[in-house]
């Protein structure tokens, strides 16, 4: 799986379009939105609900060969510091650092924080509101953006675009 497929926006669509070739599927799964569901488990009842709704649709199960079958991974997320002044890096090094982001650190600051953070919202606009009320402009633009509908790389441009605006 790619971090930079924005048709398919999550693990599951991806599988189901080049595993099983089944497209009404992938759609479905497509538009589940994972941060709609605080609790892993209440997702995991909905993708199989999901699945099991096309499963009895069809009158032949679709398959998938065994190098293609769906493998369910487990991850450690590593987070480190780059950043140990809050107040120094709002400046010029932080636009090139946003800019140079890789896909996953995309993911984990704009997709996985608003599982994260109590309010749903993404690190970006969390950091930024500990500065005050100075780059309220900035954070309502950030939160404007759609990660499910922009591929990671989009989603950088976009950042970028708005720092270089607002900094």
């Amino acid at each position: 799986m790619s971090f930079v497929h924005p048709e398919y926006h999550n693990d599951f669509s991806w599988w189901a379009h080049f595993g099983l070739h089944d497209d009404i599927l992938t759609e479905r799964l497509a538009i589940i939105d994972p941060t709609e569901y605080k609790d892993i488990e209440d997702l995991r009842k909905r993708l199989i609900q999901v699945i099991e709704n096309r499963i009895a649709e069809v009158d032949y199960m679709p398959w998938s060969r065994n190098e293609n079958r769906f493998h369910f991974l487990r991850s450690t997320i590593i987070v480190y510091d780059l950043c140990h002044e809050p107040l120094g890096c709002v400046n010029s090094d932080l636009k090139t650092f946003i800019s140079k982001m890789t896909p996953t650190s995309v993911f984990y600051h704009f997709i996985d924080a608003r599982r994260r953070t109590s309010d749903g919202s993404d690190d970006f606009s969390v950091w930024l509101a500990g500065f005050g009320t100075q780059y309220e402009e900035l954070i309502k633009k950030i939160k404007l953006i759609d990660p499910y509908f922009l591929s990671l790389s989009e989603i950088r441009k976009l950042l970028t675009e708005l720092f270089n605006e607002h900094l």
